[in-house]
């Protein structure tokens, strides 16, 4: 009578291994279909270096990078393939290195000084 009671338990412990690892590897599946899919990352412009507030543009000023972003942020960043209607743009604040370019970040190459605002900081007022 204790052999039998053996061979369900055993046959329990051996459907839970079973279910436990065969959830694993549904979860495993669904990571690696997720990570290819947003894998899709794309080429983004982003500062090679700190520039202040009416900055020129410049090749050595930026690098691509690839990042993955959500389709709402995409419209508000330049891509790598702009690369040339971005040169000769100025900053119109204090950009960091490592930081996207965004659209609202510059001004059109060719505009003119009185036809911008850059951001000035004022520490104290007189």
């Amino acid at each position: 009578m204790g052999r039998p009671r053996l061979g369900v338990e055993m046959f329990r412990k051996i459907a839970v291994a079973t279910l436990a690892l065969a959830i694993g590897i549904a979860v495993s599946a669904g990571l690696v279909v997720y990570a290819s899919n947003t894998g899709m990352a794309r080429s983004y412009l982003a500062l090679a270096r700190d520039l202040p507030a009416g900055a020129t543009i410049t090749s050595d000023s930026l690098l691509a990078v690839r990042a993955g972003l959500d389709p709402a942020q995409v419209a508000g960043v330049f891509a790598a393939a702009e690369r040339g209607r971005v040169l000769g743009g100025r900053v119109r604040h204090q950009l960091s290195a490592g930081e996207l370019l965004q659209r609202g970040n510059l001004e059109p190459a060719g505009a003119e000084a009185a036809d911008s605002l850059v951001a000035v900081p004022i520490k104290e007022m007189p």
